[in-house]
């Protein structure tokens, strides 16, 4: 029964990726959906806080990357502010 279960899991989960990744108001609607759950729930925002801490500090490739893009960020930061 177990199996079961974890099937029909992975074949939903699999359905709204694809929703995800193809629908944008699907995607919007999610999005606004959890902006406010972060902005009006300090439970849901420190355990967000905390799950992304803990990836960033376990994970060395999702380290790498964020890394990569802070560089990336402030590089372009400092060519803009050169314009002024």
């Amino acid at each position: 029964m177990d199996n079961s279960d974890n099937s029909s899991y992975k074949k939903n989960l699999k359905k709204l990726n694809e929703r995800y990744a193809n629908d944008p108001e699907f995607r919007e609607s999610k999005q606004k959906i959890y902006r406010e759950r972060y902005q009006n729930d300090p439970e849901y925002r420190q355990k967000t806080l905390e799950s992304a801490r803990n990836r960033y500090h376990n994970d060395p490739e999702y380290r790498k990357a964020t890394l990569e893009r802070s560089r990336k960020r402030n590089s372009k930061n400092k060519g803009d502010d050169s314009k002024e």
